[in-house]
């Protein structure tokens, strides 16, 4: 039973993570392995993450991404995405 459920839960759990291993591709110096650490009391580390995953999301318009060539779903256009 648990096999079962660990082959399901698997299989739901990659594409998840598939964000996460895009953005450590394009953005290699971002990484929370970093010693960035998400509760830090400096601001800079908030920001910084933000922006990774601002630009993250501006590539994905551009580009699609692993997940959106699996389901074939198109992203927003990058307009549309930053609302010009």
């Amino acid at each position: 039973h648990l096999d079962l459920e660990d082959k399901c839960m698997s299989a739901g759990r990659m594409p998840g993570e598939w964000q996460y291993q895009e953005e450590d591709q394009l953005f290699p110096g971002c990484k929370v392995k970093h010693n960035l650490k998400l509760m830090s009391p400096s601001p800079k580390v908030a920001e910084l993450l933000f922006v990774r995953v601002l630009l993250n999301n501006m590539h994905v318009c551009l580009y699609g991404s692993k997940a959106s060539k699996k389901h074939r779903i198109d992203p927003p256009l990058l307009e549309t995405y930053m609302g010009w």
